[in-house]
């Protein structure tokens, strides 16, 4: 739970205000989302394209509501998802 609130204000919260003063929102969450994907580099490429798009889409979200608190309960919520899927996989494997 701790790694979504850090990376959430690091990336949404001061690298996009910084990159999106006088109007570069779209620019901002290009970047942002791009920097962030590629910090994953352990997965392949579908998986770097995965995060790059929710990047994308927490941008958005950051953008449209001006708050980071929205994108920390999003990418919380995508990280629950993730873990469950991999509960309910390895459930079932075993």
């Amino acid at each position: 739970m701790f790694a979504p609130v850090g990376e959430e204000i690091a990336f949404r919260g001061f690298l996009y205000r910084g990159l999106a003063r006088h109007g570069r929102e779209l620019q901002a969450i290009i970047i942002v989302s791009l920097v962030w994907s590629l910090l994953y580099i352990q997965y392949n490429w579908i998986g770097v394209t995965q995060i790059f798009l929710f990047g994308l889409l927490f941008g958005w979200f950051r953008c449209a509501s001006g708050s980071t608190t929205v994108t920390i309960l999003m990418h919380i919520a995508v990280n629950l998802e993730a873990m469950i899927e991999t509960i309910i996989k390895t459930t079932i494997a075993s």
